[in-house]
């Protein structure tokens, strides 16, 4: 079943509802825009998860891997920033939450 976003648009031409894929694409796109950040996908799980609440809050989150050396906390603060501008300016839903999980390094 998809779930849908109820965006409190409401005019003379109808409703406007985001599906909860979108906002793991824009998250998806812009950590993978990133230099030294990759996305983790297992086999059964997406590296990207975005939940709706019954309330209406927009939670997502990130599993990544980070070249060694790259600052975790730093970078996940970036990701998070990066994450809520993005998803803010291109459909004008606020993420409530946005969780990063650093799961391990890239050794070169």
């Amino acid at each position: 079943m998809a779930e849908y976003m109820d965006v409190k648009f409401k005019n003379e031409l109808g409703e406007v509802h985001i599906n909860k894929s979108v906002f793991e694409w824009i998250a998806r796109n812009i950590v993978e825009e990133m230099k030294g950040v990759d996305i983790v996908d297992g086999s059964f799980k997406k590296g990207v998860v975005c939940t709706l609440s019954k309330e209406g809050l927009l939670k997502i989150e990130i599993e990544v891997k980070l070249d060694y050396g790259m600052n975790a906390e730093r970078t996940s603060r970036t990701i998070q920033e990066n994450v809520i501008n993005n998803i803010k300016n291109s459909t004008d839903v606020v993420a409530d939450q946005v969780d990063i999980s650093v799961i391990g390094f890239h050794f070169k």
